[in-house]
């Protein structure tokens, strides 16, 4: 019986597809040839990408000039997407075009509500809704399946940016609140007596009487700045690896904008005046200065055409100025010699036996144009040199002892100018000469000895995968390509640039064919060990730092004080005190109704729904198959290999997370690390490790909520994606590392320890309200207490302890992490789940070859008795 299903499943599957495949041909062809079209644009250009499967259709707006790209996807399930972007250019470091982006969204003319988007997420599906400041630019994007909410967020979205209220004198509280204000230490104003208050009343009008000041006869109370980006960047500015990309920017870019934080530095952020605000908005907020995106249907396009133009496009008239003074200059490589420099940090201890100094390099790769075989020949080094934990730059820092872990972001393309940074944290004040010797002596390494063929063919495979996978991660695809857009657009480099690659790929693959690995080599000499324009940065912790800028604010703060006249002094509370008024003053219902809704009869009861088929007992084995049918990109297949590991002992459980990392960084019995890295560059587009805490329901309780069972199925994961070609070589190398991966050498454990260590209390100190929210959950319920134990500050703790373990009683802890390695060391149908996803022509192709890799599995029966944590 169960192979009849499968059989059947299959057909259905097959001729599933050749009729898709006759419906695909026609609509592809009449999705190719049919154009938006609307008489206030001009088409520029229009072509399908077969890589993204839909068309682009690039149009600029005749009477302001605004560009407007309307992409059509084949799909038409695909969620619709709206995207505005200016660009905006910093000129100092008081942070306004952040400021601005948050302002814009407190108010406008036809929604003047004082925050609209808090009433419109009460009625909208949106999929997507964002707005981000970048160096250079400031973009505003949504997404959503619902064809009205679709136009309702697209709407809010335009009137925001062309109609905000906060530049108004009126919406001048809006500043205040997103930006900065002075308040009074504690922000309650109310805790001052009437009698104070009448005092401060009363010399207020003499004041205005006499024209004179009479500072010491005011009550006053001590005075602190405070605001949503203010607060905001003061995280961002207590962030160590924040703090290093911020520093090396600044002197990386002396002359151009990039030089200025466009996020604001706080110390600059209450330098910036209404006037200034307004100024900024009007010479960046313009059409001319935008760049418009509309993903969906032909009609979607059209109608957004009109919308865009009549209600706010026509009002305006076009100005190159405003383009012009907007535009990005290149910086210069001017350095003849690279630049040092060293900045503090705060820690809260300084432990002089540990280091705590970071070092990261920076290097300037281009200071114009750069051609699309270059750019994509940088992704391809980038690859080579930290890509993998096997890759030369990354395995020798680790290696060396230096630092506890690697940092810096490799190759960052997202800017008119290209960098690349490597460095280490957790390096002792003594070795921080040694680092940077050894990094150039690994490039040196590189020069001297090439890369292997056989990495190269990886890491080419790698980013090969990348550019034709059209949709990864959460994010719609519309908002994916309206992002990948704008590293192009943004400074009126032709926009298609950002998506064809074909022609750069076999540039590079004939280049790479005629001259091998010394084109490579050829990089690392030219822009690294030869490029002096570079920076060397170094972190150095300071138990005094904290303390010295708070000191330093109280002494800025008292100086604003002593300086204000009474007037003055009483007009910061009453702002204050009227920005309170405003916040928790609510919405009159007239003004909350112009906010657009959607009502149940707006919501379609279908939906989109993506066949899933389960087979629990799959070729009679006992495995688990489940297979997903999504369009996405064609001829990749994703599999998910799960091993049920809820035999564990709760007393091993907190090493869960240290085993995946062994998964991913030792050897196997069979291969090396590196050599099994190659082989996963080769083959595949990338394998990483999960862990999944699924609570079980017992289906003879009447509650439903899984939550509330004290059982729990504890799976590791192993996620990869691959095309169908190489489908059982990738299920072969998942089948390797699950069951024959070996335990870490002692120096290669406490290496990885510390290093996970310093990354997680990195990730804790810049999102400690996430940790503090996983805290309070774990004591509600099975899972969330687990996922504090697995993923919490319960972690870290596990963490220092294996640490101790690994250096004072490395015996009994490679024990102990070699039994939880055992358990997987037969890997067998009854623990399996695989689940396949991919669209029907790819599953298909995949079936008999996942029918024999189950079927290779041994065949024991075994049952997984599930632990209960009551």
């Amino acid at each position: 019986a169960f192979f009849i299903s499968i059989l059947v499943m299959v057909f259905a599957l097959v001729t599933f597809t050749v009729v898709k495949l006759q419906i695909h041909a026609s609509s592809s062809t009449n999705a190719k040839n049919k154009m938006p079209l609307h008489h206030a644009y001009k088409r520029i250009k229009s072509k399908f990408l077969p890589g993204y499967q839909g068309s682009m259709h690039y149009y600029k707006h005749i009477h302001t000039d605004a560009e407007f790209i309307g992409y059509t996807p084949l799909d038409k399930t695909q969620d619709k997407a709206f995207g505005i972007s200016f660009r905006t250019k910093p000129r100092n470091n008081n942070g306004v075009a952040h400021i601005l982006e948050h302002s814009v969204l407190s108010g406008s003319k036809k929604y003047p509500a004082k925050d609209p988007f808090l009433h419109l997420m009460k009625g909208s599906l949106q999929t997507f809704l964002n707005a981000m400041t970048y160096n250079d630019r400031t973009v505003y994007p949504i997404a959503s399946r619902n064809s009205k909410d679709f136009r309702n967020l697209m709407s809010v979205y335009l009137d925001a940016v062309f109609n905000p209220h906060c530049v108004e004198e009126s919406g001048e509280w809006i500043l205040k609140q997103e930006g900065w204000r002075y308040d009074v230490v504690d922000g309650d104003d109310e805790n001052m007596s009437n009698s104070d208050q009448e005092n401060m009343n009363s010399n207020s009008q003499q004041q205005d009487d006499k024209n004179t000041t009479i500072i010491e006869e005011v009550p006053r109370k001590e005075l602190e700045l405070k605001g949503v980006v203010y607060s905001e960047m003061k995280g961002v500015f207590s962030n160590p690896e924040s703090l290093l990309y911020r520093h090396t920017s600044k002197l990386l870019f002396p002359d151009n904008t990039y030089h200025y934080d466009s996020g604001g530095e706080p110390k600059y952020i209450a330098t910036l005046s209404h006037a200034e605000f307004v100024d900024f908005y009007n010479k960046h907020y313009h059409p001319t200065n935008s760049k418009i995106f509309i993903s969906g249907t032909v009609d979607d396009i059209e109608s957004a055409m009109e919308l865009i133009h009549s209600s706010y496009l026509s009002n305006y008239e076009k100005d190159e100025k405003i383009k012009k003074n907007s535009e990005i200059s290149f910086q210069k490589k001017k350095f003849s010699h690279h630049l040092y420099q060293s900045r503090p940090y705060s820690v809260t201890e300084i432990t002089h036996d540990e280091g705590q100094h970071m070092l990261s390099i920076t290097w300037l790769l281009n200071d114009d144009s750069m051609r699309s075989m270059l750019e994509l020949s940088f992704f391809v080094l980038d690859h080579l040199l930290i890509g993998t934990s096997s890759s030369p730059l990354n395995k020798e820092l680790m290696d060396s002892g230096l630092g506890s872990s690697v940092i810096g972001y490799g190759l960052d393309t997202g800017l008119l100018q290209s960098t690349f940074a490597v460095g280490m944290k957790g390096v002792k004040a003594s070795e921080i000469d040694d680092l940077e010797d050894l990094i150039f002596d690994v490039l040196k390494g590189v020069v001297r000895n090439g890369f292997e063929e056989d990495d190269i063919k990886a890491a080419m495979n790698s980013i090969e995968f990348q550019l034709r996978e059209v949709q990864t991660g959460s994010t719609p695809a519309g908002v994916n390509i309206f992002l990948q857009l704008l590293e192009k657009w943004n400074y009126d480099i032709d926009p298609y640039s950002a998506l064809e690659y074909e022609d750069a790929l076999n540039n590079l693959k004939k280049t790479i064919n005629k001259e091998g690995s010394s084109y490579f080599v050829s990089l690392v000499e030219k822009y690294l060990l030869h490029n002096t324009h570079r920076v060397h940065m170094e972190l150095s912790p300071s138990s005094t730092l904290e303390q010295d800028t708070i000191d330093e604010e109280k002494k800025t703060m008292k100086a604003q004080l002593d300086t204000m006249s009474d007037s003055e002094y009483i007009d910061v509370i009453k702002q204050a005190e009227n920005l309170k008024e405003i916040q928790n003053t609510e919405d009159p219902p007239e003004v909350i109704d112009t906010v657009p809704m959607l009502s149940i009869e707006d919501i379609d009861r279908n939906g989109v729904e993506y066949p899933v088929e389960i087979i629990e007992d799959a070729y009679d084995t006992g495995a688990t198959l489940v297979s997903q049918s999504v369009d996405g990109s064609p001829g990749i297949i994703y599999i998910d290999l799960g091993v049920d590991i809820s035999t564990i002992s709760y007393a091993d459980i907190g090493l869960l997370p240290f085993v995946t990392t062994i998964l991913t960084e030792s050897n196997t019995t069979i291969h090396s690390r590196t050599d099994l890295d190659r082989l996963i560059g080769i083959y595949t587009g990338g394998v990483k490790v999960d862990l999944e805490l699924i609570p079980v329901h017992d289906p003879s309780e009447e509650n439903i909520f899984a939550s509330e069972n004290t059982k729990m199925r504890s799976i590791l994961f192993l996620r990869g994606k691959c095309t169908v070609e190489n489908a059982v070589t990738m299920l072969s190398l998942m089948k390797e590392i699950i069951e024959k991966t070996e335990v870490l050498s002692q120096e290669k454990a406490i290496q990885l320890l510390e290093r996970d260590i310093e990354d997680l209390k990195s990730d804790i100190s810049s999102g400690g309200h996430s940790y503090s929210v996983r805290k309070m959950h774990s004591r509600y319920d099975v899972k969330s207490f687990l996922n504090e134990k697995l993923f919490g500050v319960k972690q870290l703790i596990t963490l220092e302890n294996l640490l101790k373990n690994a250096k004072n009683n490395w015996s009994g802890l490679q024990k102990r992490l070699s039994n939880m390695l055992d358990i997987n060391s037969t890997l067998r149908p009854s623990r399996t789940i695989i689940n396949l996803t991919g669209d029907r022509e790819t599953l298909v192709s995949v079936f008999l070859e996942v029918e024999d890799f189950i079927r290779s599995l041994n065949q024991d029966g075994d049952v997984v008795n599930l632990p209960d944590f009551s």
